[in-house]
């Protein structure tokens, strides 16, 4: 009696090879071509996403410091280099009295529990003898 090898009968004729290596091969041909365009768009979401969130950024911080939209009206022109055009535009121009008074002193009744009563005054003299 002759024995068998265990498992798949050995194709007859090489007719089932080349259909053997025909099927993985466009199996591998697919799921590459499928891989390819699956990352494309996996990239343009994630672009898109990236894009609507740096906007989103741009408008909260043009609105937090009144930044003007792009979109928005004509540019303002741009005075670097120019120092008396700079002066113009200073939100607070330095060395000149703006009519602020400093606050009032406050009263010993105003002072809180938990602060001192007496400001706080450094020893004098020698300590580290």
């Amino acid at each position: 009696m002759r024995l068998r090898p265990i498992g798949r009968n050995p194709p007859a004729n090489s007719s089932q090879v080349k259909s053997f290596w025909l099927g993985w091969g466009s199996v591998c041909v697919a799921g590459a071509g499928a891989y390819y365009f699956a990352k494309r768009e996996i990239n343009a979401d994630r672009q898109a996403k990236l894009e609507a969130h740096r906007q989103k950024r741009y408008d909260n911080r043009a609105m937090e410091y009144g930044i003007p939209n792009s979109s928005a009206g004509a540019a303002k022109p741009d005075y670097a280099g120019s120092p008396s055009a700079e002066s113009n535009n200073d939100p607070a121009p330095g060395g000149q009295d703006l009519g602020i008074e400093s606050k009032p002193k406050r009263e010993k009744e105003d002072i809180s529990p938990y602060e001192s009563k007496v400001g706080y005054r450094s020893r004098k003299g020698e300590r580290f003898s």
